[in-house]
């Protein structure tokens, strides 16, 4: 079964915990926006209190993470459609290989936000990610957060 073209619900964590089971090697396919020279990436859980957000961290260049989240988690009806482009490019076989994650920028505003139009798509069997750029006008690069909407 194909994922090209297919859409990908993000409200159900892939093993029940919060979205934790992408595996914690990332290689970028195509690399973070804004980060061309980085393609190694580690997904890492922070301390219990702070889950289900994580920390995206490079492996190129020290210094360089992101706090990272399944959208699903915070916006139940978040619903992505993977191009074929972006399923090749991934190695995507079929949709339950499929984790997306998007990155939370904080201290801009008042209060957290997501970049829900630039997902970061992971092939759960091949440790392959990409972050996507949708065009989906529903989404937009800084969404607010309630945070505590993750913790129910």
């Amino acid at each position: 079964m194909s994922v090209d073209g297919t859409l990908v619900r993000t409200d159900e964590p892939t093993d029940g915990h919060h979205g934790v089971g992408a595996p914690s090697l990332l290689t970028f396919v195509r690399p973070v926006i804004g980060f061309p020279d980085c393609s190694q990436y580690e997904l890492r859980n922070l301390d219990a209190e702070y889950a289900p957000y994580r920390m995206l961290v490079s492996l190129d260049r020290p210094g360089l993470e992101f706090i990272v989240v399944s959208p699903g988690l915070l916006f139940d009806d978040y619903v992505i459609e993977i191009a074929d482009a972006d399923a090749s490019a991934l190695g995507l076989e079929v949709a339950s290989e499929v984790e997306v994650i998007v990155i939370v920028t904080a201290g801009r505003s008042p209060v957290p936000t997501v970049n829900l139009l630039g997902p970061v798509v992971i092939n759960r069997r091949t440790s392959q990610a990409a972050q996507l750029v949708l065009g989906d006008e529903r989404y937009g690069v800084a969404r607010p957060v309630d945070a505590s909407s993750a913790f129910d």
